[in-house]
């Protein structure tokens, strides 16, 4: 991800450890994967969703 793209989607200058993360992410969204922190999301977007889910 190119600096300026990194700083605008950042709302601002980014140092290195930004560009990096925001690079991180990009690719984990364009490989449709998944981090840790994501399935931690899902898992509870599923417990809300869906009430008898947690009966279970």
């Amino acid at each position: 991800m190119p600096k300026a793209n990194a700083e605008e989607r950042a709302g601002g200058p980014v140092g290195p450890v930004i560009r990096a993360f925001l690079r991180y992410r990009a690719t984990l969204a364009a490989r449709s994967g998944l981090d840790f922190d994501d399935l931690i999301q899902q898992a509870i977007g599923a417990l809300e969703g869906d009430g008898g889910l947690v009966d279970r």
